[in-house]
């Protein structure tokens, strides 16, 4: 397999993970809506480079990360649950104002910084996106998948075709919902962050809801 293939089949990889609908998609939708394109790209880039950890990791080892991630479920599900229950009630107990989510509202370097950083450290601890890359991991370990010797060109183009495959996802999505954005009234978009919220949450109660099977 060449290294160019390589690339172009991670990039699908790491396309499909990131169009799977779910809480983190939400969380992106929900930050865009609140704060505009900005922040919710820069969201987006956060996903990305967690996704592209996980392509190096599995690129260094399939087998042994899908070990892992499967050994560690119930502590992912258990700390993941929680900060996705945290933030979808978190926009009930905070004060939502239409002012707030003006377009006019931008956000410093410091706010895009954490918005990605944030939702790095999120989908790391997201059972949904471990457990993608975990079949992903597994199909690929049980098949031709990737050559177990990449070399360190094969490991860039790996990882590095997840991660813009993935941003190419985030990006398409901040932007099309920044342009729906325009198109509601500011006290709607109140409504949309707290209803955005509200299946966030449901997604971290049903992650929860898993441990007691």
């Amino acid at each position: 397999m060449t290294t160019l293939s390589l690339f172009f089949q991670s990039y699908g990889i790491g396309f499909v993970a990131a169009a799977t609908l779910g809480p983190i998609a939400l969380i992106v939708i929900q930050r865009t809506l609140k704060h505009g394109w900005r922040v919710g790209a820069a969201s987006g880039v956060g996903v990305a480079l967690a996704d592209g950890l996980f392509g190096l990791a599995g690129a260094f080892g399939l087998a042994a990360l899908t070990s892992v991630l499967v050994e560690s479920q119930f502590w992912i599900r258990l700390v993941g649950g929680g900060i996705l229950i945290y933030l979808g009630l978190k926009p009930f107990f905070t004060a939502q104002t239409p002012a707030g989510l003006s377009a006019e509202n931008v956000a410093p370097v410091a706010s895009l910084a954490g918005a990605a950083g944030s939702i790095f450290l999120l989908t790391l601890t997201n059972p949904m996106t471990i457990m993608f890359f975990s079949a992903v991991y597994g199909g690929l370990a049980a098949g031709e998948g990737v050559p177990a010797d990449l070399g360190w060109l094969g490991l860039v183009g790996f990882s590095g075709g997840i991660f813009v495959g993935s941003f190419t996802w985030w990006m398409i999505l901040s932007a099309v919902v920044a342009a729906a954005r325009q198109r509601f009234q500011l006290d709607r978009l109140v409504w949309l962050n707290r209803a955005g919220g509200l299946m966030i949450a449901a997604f971290g109660f049903w992650i929860w809801l898993q441990l007691l099977h």
